[in-house]
C-alpha cells in the first residue's frame, strides 16, 4: 500500500481541543435531555436533579469549554475530563439516592452510570486500566447507595426489588465488561497504530535526510566539476605552452632547462589530480582494499621527513618530527601505505596553507592506539568550515582558499583512509593560529 494511503488510515487516541470540546458539548446536551425525564422519573425531587445538572455539572463543564480555549489546554484536559466525568457520576448517584421508593429514578437511573461509561471511554478516550477503575468505582457506589441510603441490601428484599437489583447489576456490570473489551482493543490498535505512525514519521524525516544530503552532494559535485576543469586545464596550459615554447630556436641552455622543469612540474601536478581521482572513485565504489603488512613507523616518518624538508625550506619553513624516543624500530601491523598516504596529504596541505613559522608532525603512544599529528602555524581554518572540511570537494566551495591550488580531494581520501584503518580523525585550528591535525589508528604491534 502506498504511503501516502497508509498514513490517511491511520487512527490514534490523541486529545485535540476539537474532540475535547465535542465531547463536553456531547456530555451537555445529553445530560439536559435527560432533565426532562427528571418530571417522570422523580417528580417529587426533580427540582433538586434540576439543581444537580443546571446549577452544578452545566457551569463546571462551561469552564472546561473555556479553559481549552487557552494555549495549555492540553495540560488542562486530563484534569478535565477527569473532572467532568466524576462530576457526572456523582449527579447520577445522588439523584439515585435522593429518589422516592416508587419512583422510576429509584432503579431506572443506574442507565446513566452506563453512559457515562461510553462517553469516558469513546469520547474522551479514557485508556483501559481508567475505564476499569471507573467502573469499578460506579457500579461500587451504586451498590452502596443502593444498600444503605435506600435500604436495598441483598437481604431482606421482595421479589420485586430483589430482581430489579439484581438485574441493574447484571447491566452495569456486562457494560463494564464489554467496555473494557473493547477499550482495550481499540487501545492496542491505537498504539500499534501510533508505533507505525512514528515509523513513517521517522522515515519521512530519512528521506527528507536524504533528499538534502543528495542535493547538496550533487550541489558540491557542479562545484567540484567547475574546479576541477580549472584544475586540470592549469598545468595542461604549462605542458602544452612550454611544450610549444621548446621548438623556439636558439634556445639557451638555461632556458631549455626551465621550460622542461616547468613542464615536469605540471605533470606531477596532473598526476597528483588524476591519482586522487581514481582514488576517490575506488572509495565511493567501495573497491579500495587494505592490505595490512608489518610497517617500521620510525622508518617512515624519517622518509617523510627527508622528502618534504627541501619544499619547506624553500617556503623558508621549519621542518621537525616527533617520534617515541624509547623505542628504535616500533613495528607495528598496519597498511603503509595509507599510513603514508594520510600523512602525505596532511603534511602537504601544511606547506601550502603556511606562509613563514613552522610544521611539526609525529606520533605519540597512548593505551592501544598511536595518536599522529601534523601541526602548522598556517592560515587556519574557519569554525563554519570546520566541520565540512572533510567531506568531498569541499575546497571548491571554500572562498578563502581559492587562490590555492588543489581539487579538494586531499582531507576526504585522508578521512577514508583512517576510517578503513578503523581511527578516527579530528583537528583543532583557529583563524590565524594555525592548524593540528590530529588522527589515531589502533596499535597492533608486529
Amino acid at each position: 500500500m502506498d504511503k501516502k494511503i497508509t498514513e490517511t488510515w491511520i487512527i490514534t487516541r490523541e486529545r485535540t481541543p476539537r474532540l475535547l470540546k465535542l465531547g463536553l458539548i456531547l456530555g451537555l446536551v445529553f445530560y439536559g435531555a435527560f432533565g426532562l425525564i427528571d418530571f417522570l422519573a422523580m417528580p417529587s425531587n426533580f427540582h433538586v436533579a434540576w439543581i444537580i445538572r443546571f446549577v452544578i455539572l452545566f457551569p463546571v463543564i462551561l469552564s472546561f469549554l473555556f479553559l481549552l480555549n487557552l494555549k495549555p489546554h492540553i495540560i488542562i484536559s486530563g484534569y478535565a475530563l477527569v473532572a467532568a466525568t466524576g462530576i457526572a457520576q456523582f449527579g447520577i448517584l445522588f439523584m439515585i439516592s435522593i429518589a422516592n421508593k416508587g419512583d422510576y429514578a429509584y432503579f431506572g437511573y443506574y442507565v446513566g452510570l452506563i453512559l457515562v461509561m461510553l462517553w469516558a471511554s469513546f469520547v474522551f478516550l479514557f485508556r483501559f486500566w481508567s475505564t476499569v477503575y471507573f467502573a469499578f468505582f460506579s457500579i461500587l457506589a451504586y451498590n452502596l447507595i443502593a444498600c444503605f441510603k435506600q435500604g436495598l441490601c441483598f437481604y431482606g428484599l421482595d421479589s420485586f426489588e430483589f430482581t430489579n437489583l439484581l438485574s441493574n447489576n447484571f447491566f452495569l456490570v456486562s457494560a463494564a465488561v464489554l467496555n473494557g473489551i473493547g477499550t482495550y482493543q481499540l487501545e492496542k490498535r491505537s498504539d500499534e497504530n501510533k508505533l507505525i505512525q512514528d515509523e513513517l514519521v521517522k522515515e519521512k524525516k530519512q528521506l527528507e535526510k536524504a533528499k538534502e544530503k543528495a542535493e547538496e552532494s550533487d550541489r558540491l559535485k557542479s562545484a567540484f566539476l567547475a574546479n576541477m576543469s580549472h584544475e586540470i586545464r592549469t598545468p595542461m596550459n604549462g605542458i602544452l605552452g612550454f611544450a610549444d615554447l621548446l621548438k623556439t630556436p636558439m634556445l639557451t641552455g638555461e632556458e631549455q632547462q626551465q621550460y622542461i622543469d616547468i613542464i615536469k612540474k605540471s605533470g606531477e601536478h596532473m598526476l597528483i589530480i588524476i591519482n586522487d581521482l581514481i582514488n576517490i572513485s575506488k572509495i565511493e565504489s567501495g573497491q579500495m582494499e587494505v592490505n595490512y603488512a608489518h610497517v617500521n613507523l620510525n622508518d617512515q616518518l624519517t622518509y617523510l621527513y627527508d622528502f618534504f624538508k627541501i619544499e619547506a625550506q624553500q617556503k623558508g619553513l621549519k621542518l621537525t618530527k616527533t617520534t617515541d624516543s624509547n623505542t628504535k624500530a616500533l613495528i607495528v601491523n598496519t597498511d603503509g601505505e595509507k599510513l603514508n598516504a594520510i600523512l602525505t596529504n596532511l603534511i602537504k596541505n601544511a606547506i601550502k596553507y603556511t606562509q613563514s613559522g613552522s610544521i611539526q608532525f609525529g606520533y605519540t603512544l597512548i593505551p592501544g592506539y598511536i595518536q599522529f599529528y601534523v601541526h602548522d602555524t598556517g592560515i587556519g581554518i574557519p569554525a563554519e568550515q570546520q566541520n565540512l572540511i572533510f567531506e568531498r570537494f569541499v575546497q571548491a566551495e571554500a572562498n578563502k582558499l581559492k587562490k590555492y591550488e588543489g581539487a579538494g580531494l586531499g582531507l576526504a581520501i585522508s578521512k577514508a583512509y583512517v576510517e578503513m584503518l578503523e581511527g578516527t580523525i579530528w583537528l583543532d585550528s583557529g583563524i590565524g593560529e594555525g592548524t593540528t591535525f590530529f588522527f589515531s589508528i589502533p596499535r597492533t604491534d608486529a
